[in-house]
């Protein structure tokens, strides 16, 4: 079994992301990993002279320069302060301020310069699981990297792993994908419910969608508790079935895409 030995937790000091470093610090426990602390922010690229007004572009370029390192401080500042409360005192972390371009981009990119085993973020709550996703920051990294990534969405209370549903077609990708999870919930020995959702468009009978679950769960050991349930929409019916069971941990296999390679921040360690 691969060890979990670092993880990546984006911070833009909202509360969400105090929330993503609670959790990746209940992980961090107990896997002995080390965090990184990053912080992304725009780096001031546009200026602009006025020699009429005694504006020389050597003075623009200063004050540029005087701005970027002045919020980069202020960031390290900040990251620190997370630093240094109860959740993280005991372990191994590290902090970054990249000064970006395309926040996503540069998170994925610092992770893999740090070969990194997991990413935890936190994400806007919302009623839907698809809402809470699409379109922000979060997914773009769930969606462009191959590294396991974690969404936290509202308030950790007590961090535990004791009931995940592992949501999927059963087909032969989840088979790849599963040993991902293990590796990250093992040694907790969580109930792991899995979970079909059939569609009107994707619909599979009954004993076909059983004789999945069967075989998966012969081919991988767990605590295994086999559903099937019905939908209009996959996402709502994960969701709705987590929450019916109070479950504390969502996990879903996602397809990577291809992402156009740009030129992202630099980190300051």
């Amino acid at each position: 079994m691969k060890k979990i030995k670092t993880i990546i937790v984006p911070v833009d000091f909202s509360y969400t992301s105090f929330e993503a470093v609670k959790y990746a610090s209940f992980l961090a426990g107990a896997h002995q990993s080390r965090i990184y602390l990053i912080n992304i922010i725009p780096g001031l690229n546009y200026f602009y002279a006025y020699p009429d007004a005694g504006v020389t572009s050597a003075h623009v370029i200063s004050m540029h320069r005087k701005m970027n390192d002045e919020l980069k401080q202020n960031s390290l500042k900040r990251l620190y302060y997370i630093e240094n409360t109860k959740y993280l005192k005991f372990l191994q972390v590290k902090c970054a301020v990249i000064m970006g371009t395309n926040v996503y981009s540069d998170i994925i990119n610092y992770a893999e310069s740090k070969n990194a085993d997991l990413i935890v973020m936190g994400t806007k709550g919302t009623t839907s699981f698809k809402k809470a996703i699409l379109g922000s920051k979060t997914e773009r990294v769930i969606r462009f990297t191959n590294i396991p990534v974690i969404a936290i969405r509202g308030k950790v209370r007590t961090p535990k792993i004791k009931k995940v549903v592992f949501a999927s077609d059963f087909k032969a990708e989840s088979y790849s994908v599963y040993p991902t999870l293990n590796n990250i919930i093992k040694q907790f020995n969580p109930v792991i419910h899995l979970l079909k959702i059939n569609t009107k468009n994707q619909f599979r009978p009954f004993i076909q969608n059983k004789s999945d679950l069967d075989k998966f769960s012969k081919r991988f050991s767990g605590r295994f508790v086999p559903h099937v349930r019905s939908n209009y929409e996959i996402d709502e019916g994960i969701v709705n079935f987590a929450r019916i069971n109070k479950v504390d941990l969502i996990a879903i296999g996602l397809r990577r895409k291809k992402r156009r390679r740009k030129n992202t921040g630099q980190p300051n360690c």
